[in-house]
């Protein structure tokens, strides 16, 4: 449901999170359903999360029209997400879906015939998306490696997970569509082990520990979790 001032509550729809962009010289249509975890978040700031793209393009989608709830409700931006929301995204279509490379900072820890492995700067943009058209690290792939293979994919080509722009870390990248294949199924049966350093703010008095209990966002600030 969505929550805002107004009484009343907005019951979940059927259907599949489509996570991702279909891309199409028309645009996409994107179904998103919140989790628990994205409760009490600002709807603009979940579009923002979700979909990659910036805060104020989340909010020029919601003013232009292209963001609808279930049931029928006006999407503003500061409506407030509930566990079970269902929101539907009209994405306009990229400036362009001939991409261009472009000189973008990275590392590079691995390389063969099949496989990339990068070290992705905090600041850098994965892959081409509403308001982030150049400069990603898509961009950088195809200025470094010039004989990046063809993909099925024209805005993400060889991209099979993400890091959010403020993260830096290691990600694995396809040079071709059959690793593509055999990675996205390795991170679909969750066979990949991830490993994630963060900085942690406060006295801690044990020298190590496992945290077992649910984590979320934050609904205040999104890049906290709690």
């Amino acid at each position: 449901m969505i929550q805002d001032d107004a009484p009343g509550l907005l019951l979940p729809e059927n259907g599949e999170d489509s996570g991702g962009f279909s891309d199409s010289q028309d645009g996409s249509l994107e179904i998103l359903n919140a989790k628990e975890e994205d409760s009490g978040v600002r709807l603009d700031v979940y579009l923002a999360s979700r979909l990659g793209i910036t805060r104020s393009f989340a909010r020029r989608l919601i003013d232009d029209g292209n963001v609808s709830l279930f049931p029928e409700k006006k999407a503003k931006p500061a409506l407030r997400m509930g566990e079970g929301s269902t929101v539907r995204v009209v994405l306009p279509p990229p400036e362009s879906l001939d991409l261009e490379p472009e000189e973008v900072a990275f590392g590079v820890v691995y390389e063969d015939e099949h496989i990339i492995v990068v070290d992705k700067p905090s600041g850098v943009v994965v892959h081409p998306a509403p308001g982030n058209w150049h400069g990603t690290l898509v961009h950088g792939l195809l200025y470094r490696f010039r004989d990046f293979g063809a993909f099925n994919n024209v805005l993400r080509p060889g991209i099979v997970h993400r890091l959010d722009a403020t993260t830096s870390g290691l990600m694995v990248v396809a040079r071709e569509q059959k690793s593509l294949e055999s990675l996205q199924e390795q991170f679909r049966q969750r066979t990949v082990l991830k490993k994630y350093l963060a900085l942690v703010h406060g006295k801690i008095k044990q020298p190590s520990g496992r945290i077992d209990l649910p984590i979320g966002r934050s609904s205040a600030n999104r890049l906290k979790m709690a």
